[in-house]
Protein backbone atom coordinates (compact mmCIF):
# COMPACT_ATOMS: atom_id res chain seq x y z
CA UNK A 1 0.00 0.00 0.00
CA UNK A 2 2.55 2.41 0.49
CA UNK A 3 3.93 2.45 -3.12
CA UNK A 4 0.10 3.45 -4.12
CA UNK A 5 0.64 5.91 -1.70
CA UNK A 6 3.87 7.35 -2.55
CA UNK A 7 2.23 7.57 -5.99
CA UNK A 8 -0.53 9.53 -5.48
CA UNK A 9 1.02 11.90 -3.68
CA UNK A 10 3.51 12.25 -6.82
CA UNK A 11 0.59 12.42 -9.23
CA UNK A 12 -1.01 15.39 -7.21
CA UNK A 13 2.52 17.30 -7.32
CA UNK A 14 2.56 16.51 -10.90
CA UNK A 15 -0.75 17.72 -11.72
CA UNK A 16 0.10 20.88 -9.39
CA UNK A 17 2.70 21.53 -11.70
CA UNK A 18 1.07 21.37 -14.90
CA UNK A 19 1.68 18.06 -15.68
CA UNK A 20 -0.30 15.23 -16.59
CA UNK A 21 -0.60 12.71 -13.57
CA UNK A 22 -2.68 10.07 -14.85
CA UNK A 23 0.02 7.71 -15.52
CA UNK A 24 0.99 8.11 -11.34
CA UNK A 25 -2.71 7.31 -10.24
CA UNK A 26 -2.88 4.59 -12.48
CA UNK A 27 0.24 3.29 -11.20
CA UNK A 28 -1.56 3.56 -7.94
CA UNK A 29 -4.45 1.88 -8.33
CA UNK A 30 -2.90 -1.03 -9.52
CA UNK A 31 -0.82 -1.33 -6.61
CA UNK A 32 -3.68 -0.70 -4.73
CA UNK A 33 -5.83 -3.62 -6.09
CA UNK A 34 -2.24 -5.66 -5.42
CA UNK A 35 -2.36 -4.93 -1.67
CA UNK A 36 -6.01 -5.77 -1.58
CA UNK A 37 -6.59 -8.72 -3.77
CA UNK A 38 -3.92 -9.71 -0.75
CA UNK A 39 -5.46 -8.37 2.66
CA UNK A 40 -9.10 -7.38 1.35
CA UNK A 41 -9.78 -6.50 5.15
CA UNK A 42 -6.92 -3.78 5.54
CA UNK A 43 -9.68 -0.60 5.80
CA UNK A 44 -7.09 1.96 5.11
CA UNK A 45 -6.11 0.37 1.85
CA UNK A 46 -9.85 0.92 0.45
CA UNK A 47 -9.82 4.47 1.50
CA UNK A 48 -6.32 5.30 0.14
CA UNK A 49 -7.85 3.57 -3.45
CA UNK A 50 -11.22 5.56 -2.67
CA UNK A 51 -8.15 8.79 -2.44
CA UNK A 52 -6.44 8.24 -5.62
CA UNK A 53 -9.85 7.37 -7.74
CA UNK A 54 -11.47 10.93 -6.66
CA UNK A 55 -7.68 12.20 -7.78
CA UNK A 56 -7.86 10.62 -11.22
CA UNK A 57 -11.63 11.30 -11.35
CA UNK A 58 -10.85 15.41 -10.41
CA UNK A 59 -7.94 15.15 -13.39
CA UNK A 60 -10.54 13.52 -16.27
CA UNK A 61 -13.24 16.19 -15.43
CA UNK A 62 -10.64 18.55 -16.08
CA UNK A 63 -9.82 17.12 -19.39
CA UNK A 64 -13.39 17.28 -20.18
CA UNK A 65 -14.17 13.38 -19.82
CA UNK A 66 -16.81 11.76 -17.65
CA UNK A 67 -15.56 10.93 -14.21
CA UNK A 68 -18.78 9.48 -13.30
CA UNK A 69 -17.50 5.95 -13.05
CA UNK A 70 -14.03 6.88 -10.52
CA UNK A 71 -16.70 8.86 -8.62
CA UNK A 72 -19.09 6.11 -8.41
CA UNK A 73 -15.92 3.92 -7.33
CA UNK A 74 -14.45 6.17 -4.83
CA UNK A 75 -17.76 5.99 -3.44
CA UNK A 76 -18.07 2.21 -3.12
CA UNK A 77 -14.45 1.71 -1.49
CA UNK A 78 -15.44 4.20 1.07
CA UNK A 79 -18.33 2.29 2.28
CA UNK A 80 -16.65 -1.08 2.26
CA UNK A 81 -13.93 0.21 4.42
CA UNK A 82 -17.19 1.65 6.53
CA UNK A 83 -18.10 -1.73 6.47
CA UNK A 84 -14.63 -2.90 7.76
CA UNK A 85 -14.12 -0.63 10.67
CA UNK A 86 -16.65 1.75 12.35
CA UNK A 87 -17.16 4.24 13.59
CA UNK A 88 -13.87 5.72 10.86
CA UNK A 89 -13.71 9.23 10.87
CA UNK A 90 -11.32 9.40 7.63
CA UNK A 91 -13.74 7.36 5.38
CA UNK A 92 -16.86 9.66 6.39
CA UNK A 93 -14.74 12.74 5.64
CA UNK A 94 -13.94 11.28 2.50
CA UNK A 95 -17.06 9.74 1.10
CA UNK A 96 -18.41 12.99 2.42
CA UNK A 97 -15.76 15.11 -0.15
CA UNK A 98 -16.58 12.13 -2.78
CA UNK A 99 -20.09 13.09 -2.55
CA UNK A 100 -19.29 16.55 -2.94
CA UNK A 101 -17.85 16.25 -5.85
CA UNK A 102 -20.45 13.94 -7.35
CA UNK A 103 -23.13 17.11 -6.49
CA UNK A 104 -20.97 19.72 -7.98
CA UNK A 105 -20.24 17.50 -11.21
CA UNK A 106 -24.17 16.87 -11.53
CA UNK A 107 -24.44 20.62 -11.10
CA UNK A 108 -22.45 21.48 -13.49
CA UNK A 109 -24.31 19.06 -16.24
CA UNK A 110 -27.47 20.92 -15.65
CA UNK A 111 -28.56 17.91 -13.02
CA UNK A 112 -30.46 17.83 -9.39
CA UNK A 113 -27.22 18.03 -6.84
CA UNK A 114 -29.42 18.14 -3.80
CA UNK A 115 -29.37 14.24 -3.18
CA UNK A 116 -25.74 13.90 -3.25
CA UNK A 117 -25.01 16.81 -1.30
CA UNK A 118 -27.65 15.98 0.97
CA UNK A 119 -25.73 12.84 1.56
CA UNK A 120 -22.28 14.76 2.04
CA UNK A 121 -23.19 16.78 4.73
CA UNK A 122 -24.85 13.11 6.18
CA UNK A 123 -21.26 11.77 6.26
CA UNK A 124 -19.53 14.64 7.24
CA UNK A 125 -21.81 15.32 9.91
CA UNK A 126 -21.20 12.13 11.26
CA UNK A 127 -17.49 12.53 10.64
CA UNK A 128 -17.92 15.25 13.05
CA UNK A 129 -19.58 13.68 15.47
CA UNK A 130 -16.29 10.90 15.96
CA UNK A 131 -13.83 13.56 16.19
CA UNK A 132 -16.06 17.04 16.92
CA UNK A 133 -12.19 18.55 17.36
CA UNK A 134 -11.93 17.50 13.31
CA UNK A 135 -10.84 20.56 11.54
CA UNK A 136 -11.40 18.56 7.89
CA UNK A 137 -14.98 17.64 9.07
CA UNK A 138 -16.50 21.36 10.04
CA UNK A 139 -14.50 23.01 6.64
CA UNK A 140 -15.58 20.46 4.38
CA UNK A 141 -19.13 20.63 5.46
CA UNK A 142 -19.19 24.35 4.83
CA UNK A 143 -17.94 24.17 1.46
CA UNK A 144 -21.06 21.20 1.00
CA UNK A 145 -23.31 23.28 2.48
CA UNK A 146 -22.02 26.84 0.70
CA UNK A 147 -22.04 24.69 -2.46
CA UNK A 148 -25.71 23.57 -2.37
CA UNK A 149 -26.94 27.38 -1.23
CA UNK A 150 -25.13 28.48 -4.46
CA UNK A 151 -27.20 26.10 -6.41
CA UNK A 152 -30.43 26.50 -4.63
CA UNK A 153 -30.14 30.67 -5.06
CA UNK A 154 -29.12 30.00 -9.03
CA UNK A 155 -32.72 28.08 -9.15
CA UNK A 156 -35.01 30.11 -7.32
CA UNK A 157 -34.64 28.29 -4.11
CA UNK A 158 -34.64 29.29 -0.24
CA UNK A 159 -31.03 29.59 0.23
CA UNK A 160 -30.96 31.08 3.50
CA UNK A 161 -30.47 28.13 5.86
CA UNK A 162 -28.06 26.37 3.73
CA UNK A 163 -25.66 29.84 4.10
CA UNK A 164 -26.46 30.37 7.54
CA UNK A 165 -25.15 26.75 8.35
CA UNK A 166 -22.21 27.35 6.29
CA UNK A 167 -21.35 30.42 7.97
CA UNK A 168 -21.70 28.54 11.81
CA UNK A 169 -19.47 25.52 10.18
CA UNK A 170 -16.60 27.58 9.30
CA UNK A 171 -16.41 29.51 12.30
CA UNK A 172 -16.12 26.18 14.14
CA UNK A 173 -13.50 25.46 11.53
CA UNK A 174 -11.70 28.35 12.74
CA UNK A 175 -12.04 28.21 16.04
CA UNK A 176 -9.70 24.99 15.88
CA UNK A 177 -6.83 26.31 13.22
CA UNK A 178 -7.64 30.09 13.11
CA UNK A 179 -4.72 31.14 10.88
CA UNK A 180 -6.03 28.50 8.22
CA UNK A 181 -6.52 31.43 5.02
CA UNK A 182 -8.27 29.10 2.95
CA UNK A 183 -11.04 29.02 5.30
CA UNK A 184 -11.25 32.67 6.41
CA UNK A 185 -11.84 33.48 2.81
CA UNK A 186 -14.59 30.82 2.02
CA UNK A 187 -16.27 32.33 5.17
CA UNK A 188 -15.96 35.19 2.62
CA UNK A 189 -17.28 33.76 -0.57
CA UNK A 190 -20.24 32.68 1.95
CA UNK A 191 -21.15 36.11 3.00
CA UNK A 192 -20.30 37.41 -0.23
CA UNK A 193 -23.00 35.11 -2.13
CA UNK A 194 -25.86 34.98 1.12
CA UNK A 195 -25.56 39.17 0.30
CA UNK A 196 -26.43 38.51 -3.75
CA UNK A 197 -29.27 36.16 -2.72
CA UNK A 198 -30.43 39.13 -0.08
CA UNK A 199 -30.19 41.58 -2.63
CA UNK A 200 -32.12 39.57 -5.03
CA UNK A 201 -34.97 40.12 -2.37
CA UNK A 202 -34.11 44.06 -1.71
CA UNK A 203 -32.16 43.37 1.74
CA UNK A 204 -29.34 45.68 2.56
CA UNK A 205 -25.99 43.51 2.17
CA UNK A 206 -23.73 45.63 3.40
CA UNK A 207 -23.20 43.89 6.86
CA UNK A 208 -22.18 40.93 4.95
CA UNK A 209 -20.18 43.28 2.30
CA UNK A 210 -18.19 44.34 5.33
CA UNK A 211 -17.51 41.17 7.02
CA UNK A 212 -16.63 39.76 3.97
CA UNK A 213 -13.99 41.79 3.26
CA UNK A 214 -12.71 41.52 6.88
CA UNK A 215 -12.00 37.96 6.08
CA UNK A 216 -10.40 38.88 3.15
CA UNK A 217 -7.96 40.66 4.31
CA UNK A 218 -6.79 38.80 6.70
CA UNK A 219 -6.80 35.57 4.46
CA UNK A 220 -4.55 37.69 2.06
CA UNK A 221 -2.52 38.75 5.45
CA UNK A 222 -2.29 35.33 6.31
CA UNK A 223 -1.19 34.45 2.26
CA UNK A 224 -1.11 37.28 -0.36
CA UNK A 225 -0.87 34.63 -2.73
CA UNK A 226 -4.63 33.70 -2.27
CA UNK A 227 -5.27 34.41 -5.51
CA UNK A 228 -9.44 33.80 -5.06
CA UNK A 229 -9.43 36.25 -2.32
CA UNK A 230 -8.31 39.14 -4.14
CA UNK A 231 -11.19 38.14 -6.68
CA UNK A 232 -13.68 38.20 -4.57
CA UNK A 233 -12.60 41.22 -3.00
CA UNK A 234 -13.03 43.07 -6.68
CA UNK A 235 -16.78 40.93 -7.25
CA UNK A 236 -17.91 42.37 -3.29
CA UNK A 237 -16.70 45.44 -3.83
CA UNK A 238 -18.99 45.55 -8.30
CA UNK A 239 -21.77 44.31 -6.07
CA UNK A 240 -21.52 46.54 -3.67
CA UNK A 241 -21.39 49.77 -5.73
CA UNK A 242 -24.29 48.34 -8.31
CA UNK A 243 -26.46 48.36 -4.62
CA UNK A 244 -25.52 51.61 -3.47
CA UNK A 245 -26.18 53.10 -7.19
CA UNK A 246 -29.44 51.51 -7.31
CA UNK A 247 -29.91 53.34 -4.34
CA UNK A 248 -29.83 56.40 -5.42
CA UNK A 249 -26.17 56.68 -3.03
CA UNK A 250 -22.72 57.46 -4.37
CA UNK A 251 -21.41 54.48 -5.51
CA UNK A 252 -17.80 55.50 -6.42
CA UNK A 253 -15.72 54.26 -3.16
CA UNK A 254 -16.51 50.67 -4.20
CA UNK A 255 -15.66 51.59 -8.01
Amino acid sequence: MGRGKAANNWGLLVNRAGGDPAPLFEAALDDLRTALERRPTMAEAWVQRARVRLNLGGHLAGTGKDPLDLYSAAEADCGKALDLLRPFAAARLLRGRVRMTLADWRSRRGEDPGPDFGRAIADLGEAIRIRPGYFEGWRCRGDARMNWGIWQSHHGGDANALYAAALADYEEALRRRPNDADTHAHRAQVRLNWASHGMQARRDPAELHRTALADLDLALELNPKLSDAWCWRGMIHHNWGNWEGGQGRDPREHF
